[in-house]
């Protein structure tokens, strides 16, 4: 990390690392100081920004804040004497002399201070020229854009890699959530410039495969900032697999990874059996055909409950996305557009695709015998619900064993639309009266409502100006990123968390250096963690932790699933504003789920295979055999969302009658 002082944001673990560099300039600093190396003038007004910002030391008097913010007004005073004495001859010279981390610094004071008359169009347009960096850099300010419109104008237009910039600006997603990820586009640069950009682009020597993907993931909701035909993204399909496949023609060697699912005729075997293949890293599901056929009516499907775990812990579907399931190398490879469904990511692929392979192949087994699955789905729906629960639906119509794929996809998809349709019917009014069902609107999968009270928990986004002290909590305790991890006298047992390590290792405070100190004091001062007598830290309530940690891993927990004592941190926290609960049938990662596999409303990149079947041709590179494995698949994982919604429910009214009748 640099000696010099950087400010990067109020969420920067590196805040507490300069502190102490921050505080000693500032006590040191003079009005009359003399400054020969524009790096130290540029350190000066990064101090100035953690005082603008209000990082303090916890060791500062308020004579000390006061005497700080005194000298952070004057020491802005001298950056801007120092600019104001460049000409513009000498710009390229001092530029060049800027460590890296200060060069988009050097243009942030130049547009925050209004400093025009340093560099006029011509003189930018050579920088520009000279240094390609520069254009990543003065886009991030809104004031350098709109002085030098023109000159950014043409540069755009002559120079196709700035298509690269148009799709971050306006397509990718931002993954860092900070001020240097913004970019400001000209706005003189027409709909027609940036799609002539983006063909340039296409057509280039050495076009990014990630940005060409991004080009196909530009959608009508993206029509007030940039439009391109279809014959420009069918372009920028063939170019992106030209580069792949003489990419993996070239480099055919590396590691390989994937997942097998086996139905084993061997007899004696457990019913699954789960190994790494000693050959590559293959993860080998192995499940005994044995086993499987012993089994008859409902149980086959609860096997995809207890054998596959389709849902796992507060009833969620356990091959979703989650945003902390990523691993830091695989997940941040490539770029992702705004509305892109992180679908290549390494946990959510393998999860997703080992389901599809469990349900194919345990239909196909079944198949084999003459035993129809669909069937014990139609009898779960039509007289489990009801014989458990009191839920009478409406007749599931599952589509005949003679129908072709094609034609069983477009019966089943229907289906599972009015399985929730019905649902959120049976919540709203207690009941389903055939007669008002036929006269409800339609309603989209991810919509219905629940019959569960404060379902599901939520963790409300943090902001500058609405700090979320969760979210900081979260990041200290739980992330593999966190500083806190790491402890010198434990360096040799590897934990990916503070929350792991600490359940695991007696941890001693004066273990931790300084600078990681302040954050642990922080923990301890907000009454997460605490210190023994013998300087050990431990978690000052291990439930309230491990609801948290729920909390992180699944971006989701259910209310109803803790004690009585978790419940009520749980709603101090939800009257403090951290959290926020609804009561939807799906969790919103589950939602996303079933909003990739059936429409395209949420994000550019969906399989969608609702709008592709029922509306018109189906798609020519599309199985219908898979698409149809995956619906049975997910109407399994409704159906068991349905099951647990109502049981929780009849669990509750339990409760509260006990309550009302004093037993």
């Amino acid at each position: 990390m640099s000696e010099r002082i950087t400010y990067f944001s109020n969420n920067d673990l590196s805040l507490w690392y300069y502190l102490p560099r921050v505080e000693s300039i500032l006590r040191n600093f003079e009005n009359n100081v003399i400054l020969s190396d524009i790096n130290e003038v540029i350190e000066l007004y990064h101090t100035t920004l953690f005082i603008d910002n209000g990082i303090f030391a916890d060791s500062w008097t308020e004579s000390d804040v006061n005497e700080f913010k005194q000298k952070s007004i004057a020491i802005k005073g001298v950056v801007c004497k120092h600019f104001n004495q460049f000409t513009g001859l000498e710009v390229p010279e001092i530029y060049d002399q800027l460590d890296y981390n200060y060069q988009t610094t050097f243009w942030e004071i130049i547009s925050k201070y209004k400093l025009w008359d340093l560099i006029d169009n011509d003189l930018l347009a050579k920088i520009l020229n000279e240094n390609e960096n520069v254009i990543y850099q003065v886009l991030h300010y809104k004031g350098i854009v709109e002085h030098y419109n023109v000159v950014l104008t043409q540069y755009f237009k002559s120079h196709p890699k700035t298509a690269e910039i148009l799709l971050s600006a306006f397509i990718e997603k931002d993954m860092s959530n900070n001020q240097n990820s913004i970019y400001y586009i000209p706005q003189t640069l027409t709909f027609a410039d940036k799609e002539r950009i983006i063909d340039n682009y296409i057509d280039a020597a050495d076009p990014n495969p990630n940005y060409l993907n991004l080009i196909l993931q530009i959608t009508s909701k993206d029509r007030s900032n940039l439009k391109v035909s279809p014959k420009i993204k069918i372009k920028a399909q063939k170019v992106a697999t030209k580069i792949s496949d003489e990419f993996f023609k070239e480099k055919n060697t590396g590691i390989k990874y994937g997942i097998s699912v086996q139905i084993s005729q061997e007899k004696g075997i457990p019913p699954v059996k789960i190994e790494m293949s000693k050959s590559s890293l293959l993860l080998e599901y192995v499940y005994s055909e044995e086993y499987i056929l012993s089994c008859s009516g409902i149980k086959h499907l609860e096997n995809f409950l207890h054998l596959f775990g389709f849902l796992q812990k507060h009833a969620l579907i356990s091959f979703v996305f989650h945003s902390h399931g990523a691993t830091s190398f695989f997940d941040y490879l490539g770029i992702r557009a705004k509305n892109e469904f992180p679908s290549d990511n390494l946990n959510f692929h393998l999860g997703f695709q080992t389901a599809i392979m469990q349900t194919a192949a345990y239909m196909q087994t079944l198949a084999n015998k003459g035993i129809y699955l669909e069937d014990y789905i139609s009898e779960f729906y039509n007289k489990v619900l009801l014989s458990e629960y009191g839920y009478k639906g409406l007749n599931l119509n599952i589509p005949g064993r003679n129908l072709s794929w094609l034609e069983k996809v477009r019966m089943i998809i229907p289906e599972i639309e009015s399985v929730v349709r019905q649902y959120n019917l049976y919540v709203l009014e207690g009941d389903i009266d055939p007669n008002v069902f036929v006269l409800t609107d339609a309603i989209k999968i991810t919509d219905c409502n629940s019959l569960i009270p404060k379902k599901y928990i939520y963790l409300t986004d943090s902001t500058e100006q609405a700090p979320n002290i969760l979210c900081r909590v979260m990041k200290d305790c739980f992330s593999n990123q966190s500083w806190l991890t790491h402890v010198e006298s434990n360096k040799d047992k590897k934990y990916d968390s503070l929350y792991k390590l600490l359940q695991k290792e007696n941890i001693v405070y004066n273990n931790y250096e300084n600078y990681q100190k302040q954050e642990i004091d922080w923990l301890i001062d907000n009454q997460y963690l605490q210190k023994g007598s013998d300087g050990v830290l431990d978690f000052v309530n291990l439930k309230q932790m491990n609801m948290l940690h729920d909390l992180y891993k699944c971006d989701v927990c259910m209310y109803w699933n803790y004690d009585a004592d978790t419940r009520i941190i749980l709603d101090d926290y939800i009257n403090k504003g951290y959290l926020y609960f609804e009561n939807t049938l799906l969790s919103h990662q589950e939602q996303d789920l079933y909003s990739y596999v059936f429409n395209n409303e949420r994000f550019s990149n969906a399989l969608a295979y609702r709008n592709k079947y029922l509306h018109g041709t189906p798609p020519i590179n599309v199985n219908p055999h898979k698409v149809y494995v995956i619906s049975i698949m997910m109407l399994i994982c409704l159906l068991f969302k349905i099951k647990h919604d109502l049981q929780v429910s009849f669990e509750l009214k339990q409760c509260r009658n006990k309550l009302s009748t004093g037993n």
